[in-house]
């Protein structure tokens, strides 16, 4: 359900993205998934066997994984299906499941992976809980995504203008909807300082009631 506010002579209005995009596909990630599912696309393109058949247990998996790619951090990655998919590193409630729940995968990165996306490769035991939070963030936000559960914003002029550039503004791709608000009422805040620039500037009436809309 749509949810709406005014800030500073606009309504934002928040709401479900009806097209979000995928992002494993889209966003820029550290990790890697390598995930096994029959109905739905589950992480990342890999280099791997792809049929889950060709591994004796999930600890295979891990260990060609590691081989291959040469891990410094690797967290499972479990399903919990009920009407819908949702994802987790944890089994724990409802990912502990015996029925609707299973393990589907790992979530991983590498050496290469971290200096490409941090621009340095020096990992202490801070810098490896940091990767490991990002990890766990990437799998919750590809869950949002099935589920989803990702928002967009409109922002609109209460009083409209006569500016023929001045149309409602779309952004989305938000997994949080006090977020998405919060991104709403920065791009606000720039439209505002464009347009307190653009008044200071103008000399002449008629072009000023023009831009700032005349009730008549």
């Amino acid at each position: 359900m749509a949810e709406t506010e005014q800030y500073k002579g606009f309504t934002i209005t928040v709401d479900f993205e009806m097209e979000p995009q995928n992002p494993r596909t889209e966003d820029c990630n550290l990790g890697r998934m390598i995930c096994f599912h029959d109905n739905y696309n589950i992480g990342d393109n890999h280099m791997l066997s792809t049929n889950i058949d060709d591994y004796d247990s999930w600890a295979d998996v891990r260990q060609k994984i590691e081989k291959y790619y040469g891990t410094v951090c690797i967290l499972p990655v479990y399903a919990y299906e009920h009407g819908g998919i949702a994802l987790n590193v944890k089994r724990e409630y409802p990912f502990d499941c015996q029925w609707d729940s299973s393990m589907v995968g790992f979530i991983f990165c590498n050496r290469e992976d971290v200096t490409k996306y941090y621009g340095h490769a020096t990992i202490d035991a801070e810098m490896l809980k940091t990767i490991e939070n990002k990890l766990i963030n990437e799998v919750a936000i590809l869950s949002a995504y099935f589920q989803g559960m990702v928002y967009e914003y409109r922002i609109e002029r209460i009083k409209a203008t006569c500016d023929e550039n001045d149309y409602p503004l779309f952004t989305g791709g938000y997994y949080d909807s006090k977020e998405c608000f919060y991104a709403a009422q920065c791009m606000i805040d720039e439209i505002v300082l464009e347009d307190d620039e653009i008044v200071y500037g103008m000399t002449n009436p008629i072009q000023l009631l023009a831009f700032m809309g005349s009730d008549e």
